[in-house]
């Protein structure tokens, strides 16, 4: 551990020095006395040698009489490395005249169809944004000096004559600088490919750091081939291009395939609709479903082009998909693809140690993606179980499960002896006979061999017997090891072994298992580049990238809690911009930082609390899914007794003992919808309060499935009887239940009932008091380094004199806000008045530093000056809508915004109209006065000739909205059924709750009706419509009426102002007014 601090200490070392470690080529270590190997010699580079020296590289020579190696120092002065290629650039989006230019060079007339068509206009249009740029942007660091002198200009002619005329040229010059910097911006990022920055902060030093880095890392200056060195830049170059030749190649016949033994799984309307004609609205989606930053290909355009141009291109793209869906063979525009290469290694010696990546032209990806959207449809049904990765609705880490399990059974067996095989397919894509893909694909199958080597044969893949292991339980006898090595020719790994990312191991978890998970965020946050980052920018860094790193591990695996808490000072460390070097002061613990927005935090969550939020998700993984892991669990733990009611021992695995500690809590967030019935009837809660045996308590313990109480379709009312009290019994008879579907889970508290890590979250920490405040300090018109600057002082975490502390200036700041947000009854989130004062702080602020540390002159109206600059960049940039400044329309105008309202919108006409001849209509509808509270539902149903057939109302006691709704609309229709009427035309003022019956997919307590409702509709001809509600008044009356009488009550006869409602909507329309 000493080690490990000392490397985070010279890490952090260079940090604050500002250099970079540009790596090396050659051995790993730079010292030895033959006993010990370290790398204690290394060379650090200063930007500036970096920016004018870009192709450095550091040798490792071999050592001869030295305990110490030679070091060579190699800059490579210029290169032969070409012309730049063509690439997109995003900063011509923020020009005006940008899709101008890209329609009068797409819309030239072709003669081309199809592929060729769309081919011949990319290149049409790469050749016209080259010379425009060229014209229009020129050099942007040169127009970005430019801007900058004008803007202190005319800030000099403002200050010496303040009129009206001077504040307007100097806004205009402002906007001119903040138009070049955010070009500048989008340039650096576009360059560094950096994805997770925030909009709005300024880090182009940050992404100019990285584009520097790239450059220092990514020159292969030397390799080692055939045995020896090459150094020559044209060698390295030729080996290269020889080595992933020969790797790309097939290098042996294989043998036929033996396809009859390969099942049929797809049948012909399936493969139809692989090739079924595209639409221009299938290929938006697939456009705009694609990563708008990817890096492009050969030709230059990427993701963003197609999505910010789809207006212009959409025509010719669908007509090139329909082109390659018809059999059309890829143009070699189409298949042109880039080669990089990607190290394995952290310093690459030899060209195995690199993995070729492709990059594929966007045109080649749309037309891939398309047919990936379509396959995957079907790949469930193509592809075993065995198999989780990259297969809708599976994961990758039901195989990391499986495996802790099955190397647990392994060494928990004492007596037999076990053996699993741990197999690695070399270079198993690249070497894939296509040949033999092909004829897999024909056969639609996954199944392909049973016996490894005749899969050898017939694929042209093989196994990597390097690196292919086999592990054994403990009493696994020496000669059965050496049998099996000999064999096999596979080395005997012994735990812990590293599998899909994670640690295999058995026995106490030890913190350096978790060491690479350290050492890799290490890494990330201890580039000297973080520097140049804003609060903003490190606590996006934090939440988008820094915390998703463990969250593979901690959904498999739970961690010590010091790896946990070593990981939590790492990330504390770093959004304070502390180092051993130079202590910050730490202004908050990570148990602050790492609560919600609305109490205090800035919305970070506890690793502590993720575990056990991940707990919860395997649990409910684990009772849900038909997943091989789960199986498993179940065959091992669970045997004849249910899930909830089983045990666990010492004897049980890490896994399964950290499943039953979450499952009390898990399994009451659970509640399943009746289907077939194959749930526990006393153990799974299926009635809605609880598990039946914790509410009935039976004498014994039994454990039949729901479906045993059943009888021809129906609850058995004797059974029930028998075992539970009459009350109980006669509440559970009026459950309704599907056995056509199967018994479905919903997770309380998720408006879908699908499984939420939020609310999982929210269910295992520890709750804190909401400080409401706190929530109005973040919106889009604010940059996140304001925010959080907000946060800094109604914390009293800003460095400021203690005379200032002592004089309750944290008191004064939070009455402060608190004046502007009570000052107008229009003020909401991203009012103006509260952005105003949250300004002012921070261009006080911001003006204290630069009057202490730059000597510049602090004055009240230099800071007005940067609140109304900032105003107008929010207008200039559309950020203002009219709800803003609503109250204050009046001094937006003064000030120079407009701010258009919405024309008034004309009144509808709302009529009830009648159902055709052999239908009935039924109008329905819920109120609750609270919401949850006194509710009720009531509807109607009426003939085609507008007659009242009966009309119904219930009081519902405290519920939703959309309880009441939803308990009108299954209400009516059943009354319909007994009439015997099948053809009902359903009308109701609720949208939402058209799009719950038609789904299914709502809250767990609506289960029932939905069931009840989804049940109907087989036996029934149902159709759903809505009206607003000035159509449908005599239900609304029905529905208030439950509400304010607390009865029910059912009629066949109108009378009163029902009477009168009903007669109003035969007679004449309503109008419904904005």
């Amino acid at each position: 551990m000493e080690y490990i601090h000392s490397i985070e200490e010279f890490n952090e070392a260079i940090f604050d020095s500002g250099l970079l470690d540009v790596g090396f080529e050659g051995s790993q270590y730079t010292w030895t006395d033959h006993r010990l190997w370290q790398r204690l010699d290394r060379v650090l580079f200063a930007s500036e040698w970096i920016d004018t020296f870009p192709h450095t590289s550091v040798h490792h020579l071999p050592r001869s009489s030295s305990d110490h190696c030679p070091i060579l120092v190699r800059v490579r002065v210029s290169t032969s490395s070409g012309p730049s290629s063509f690439r997109f650039q995003n900063m011509w989006f923020r020009h005006p005249n940008f899709m101008t230019v890209v329609q009068d060079s797409w819309n030239q007339p072709s003669s081309l169809t199809g592929m060729l068509r769309l081919a011949e206009k990319l290149r049409r249009l790469k050749a016209c944004l080259k010379q425009w740029n060229k014209e229009i942007f020129g050099n942007i660091f040169d127009q970005l000096s430019q801007a900058e002198e004008s803007v202190h200009q005319a800030e000099r002619k403002y200050d010496e004559e303040p009129t009206d005329l001077n504040l307007m040229a100097m806004n205009l010059c402002t906007a001119k600088l903040q138009r070049a910097l955010t070009i500048e911006e989008d340039f650096w990022r576009q360059k560094s490919a950096c994805k997770w920055v925030l909009e709005g902060e300024r880090n182009t030093g940050y992404f100019h750091s990285l584009v520097r880095k790239k450059r220092a890392k990514t020159t292969i200056s030397s390799i080692m081939h055939e045995g020896r060195p090459l150094t020559e830049f044209k060698e390295v170059q030729e080996s290269g291009v020889q080595f992933f030749h020969s790797l790309l190649t097939v290098d042996r016949e294989c043998e036929e395939a033996p396809l009859n033994i390969i099942p049929k799984l797809i049948n012909e309307e399936q493969g139809l609709n692989l090739y079924k004609e595209t639409s221009i609205d299938e290929m938006s989606k697939v456009v705009f479903d694609m990563a708008a930053e990817s890096t492009a290909g050969p030709d230059g355009f990427n993701a963003s082009f197609y999505q910010r141009c789809w207006e212009t291109v959409k025509f010719d793209v669908t007509e090139a998909a329909q082109d390659f869906l018809n059999g059309t063979p890829l143009p070699v525009s189409f298949t042109a693809t880039t080669i990089v290469l990607i190290s394995k290694v952290k310093n690459p010696t030899h060209w195995s140690e690199f993995r070729p990546i492709s990059l594929c032209n966007t045109s080649n990806k749309i037309l891939t993606k398309l047919l990936n959207d379509r396959i995957k449809l079907i790949l469930s049904d193509l592809i075993t179980s065995n198999q989780s990765g990259f297969v809708p609705k599976r994961l990758i880490a039901d195989n990391i499960l499986l495996a802790q399990e099955i190397m647990h059974s392994i060494a928990a067996n004492k007596i037999d002896w076990n053996v699993a095989l741990k197999l690695d397919m070399a270079k198993a894509y690249d070497r894939v006979n296509w040949d033999f893909l092909e004829l897999i694909l024909l056969k639609r199958s996954s199944k392909i061999m049973d016996f490894l080597h005749d899969f050898e044969k017939k694929s042209g893949q093989c196994i990597s017997i390097a690196k292919s292991s086999f592990i054994v339980s403990p009493k696994t006898p020496l000669l059965i090891k050496r049998q099996i090595k000999r064999i096999t020719g596979f080395v005997l790994k012994p735990l812990p072994f590293t599998y899909l990312g994670a640690p295999i191991f058995v026995g106490r978890k030890k913190s350096e298992y978790y060491e690479r998970l350290i050492e890799a965020m290490g890494s990330k946050i201890g580039g000297w580049e973080k520097k140049f980052l804003s609060y903003g920018s490190r606590l996006l860094l934090i939440k988008s990238v820094l915390l998703s790193m463990p969250i593979h591990l901690l959904s498999v695996t739970k961690p010590p809690k010091g790896v946990l808490d070593r990981i939590e000072r790492m990330l504390n460390k770093f959004f304070w911009g502390s180092s051993d070097t130079m202590k910050r002061i730490h202004w908050s613990s990570w148990s602050r930082i790492g609560c919600p927005v609305a109490e205090g935090g800035l919305g970070v969550r506890q690793l502590t609390d993720t575990v056990s939020a991940f707990t919860h998700k395997l649990w409910w993984h684990f009772r849900t899914s038909s997943s091989l892991w789960s199986e498993f669990l179940n065959k091992k733990y669970c045997k004849r007794s249910c899930p909830s009611s089983s045990k666990s021992s010492s004897t049980s695995s890490p896994l399964w003992r950290r499943l039953k500690n979450a499952q009390n809590a898990a399994e009451n967030n659970i509640y399943w919808s009746l289907g077939c019935g194959a749930l526990c009837f006393w153990h799974d809660i299926w009635l809605g309060e609880g598990f039946l045996a914790n509410i009935v308590q039976p004498s014994f313990i039994s454990h039949e499935r729901v479906s045993y109480y059943w009888k021809d379709g129906a609850w058995d009312l004797d059974k029930l009887i028998r075992v539970l009290p009459p009350l109980v019994a006669m509440k559970i008879a009026d459950i309704p239940f599907d056995e056509e579907e199967v018994d479905r889970p919903w997770w309380k508290g998720q408006s879908d009932g699908a499984f939420s890590i939020k609310l999982a979250w929210n269910l295992v920490r520890l709750l804190g008091i909401r400080r409401p405040l706190f929530n109005e300090l973040w919106h889009p018109t604010v940059m996140p380094s304001m925010s959080i600057f907000a946060w800094r002082l109604l914390n009293n975490f800003i460095p400021v004199d203690a005379r200032l502390k002592e004089k309750g200036m944290t008191d004064f700041i939070s009455i402060m806000f608190q004046f502007w947000k009570l000052s107008s009854p229009y003020v909401k989130l991203g009012h103006i008045r509260l952005l105003i004062p949250l300004l002012i702080f921070w261009f006080i602020w911001m003006m204290r530093n630069e009057a202490k540390f730059n000597d510049v002159r602090f004055t009240s109206s230099a800071i007005i000056k940067r609140v109304m600059a900032y105003l107008w960049k929010l207008y200039k940039a559309k950020c203002f809508k009219l709800v803003h400044w609503r109250g204050d329309l009046l001094v937006a105008k003064k000030i120079g915004f407009i701010f258009h309202s919405p024309s008034p919108a004309l009144p509808i006409l709302c009529r009830w109209l009648p159902p055709p001849s052999g239908f009935w209509k039924l109008n329905s509808d819920g109120a609750s006065k609270g919401n949850p509270g006194p509710s009720g539902a009531g509807g109607l149903i009426r003939d085609s000739r507008g007659k009242l057939i009966m009309a119904y109302y219930d009081f519902l006691g405290d519920q939703t909205n959309t309880f009441a709704e939803l308990y009108g609309v299954s209400r009516g229709l059943h009354f319909a059924w007994e009439l015997g009427c099948h053809n009902v035309w359903v009308e109701l003022d609720a949208i939402a709750i058209i799009r719950i019956t038609l789904t299914e997919k709502g809250n767990w307590r609506l289960q029932s009706l939905l069931t009840s409702i989804r049940m109907l509709k087989r036996k029934m001809h149902i159709h759903f419509t809505h009206v607003y509600r000035e159509a449908n008044q005599p239900a609304d009356f029905l529905a208030n009426c439950a509400c304010t009488h607390m009865n029910s009550a059912i009629f066949t006869e109108a009378h009163g102002h029902l009477a009168s409602l009903i007669k109003l909507d035969i007679l004449f329309p309503n109008f419904r007014f904005f």
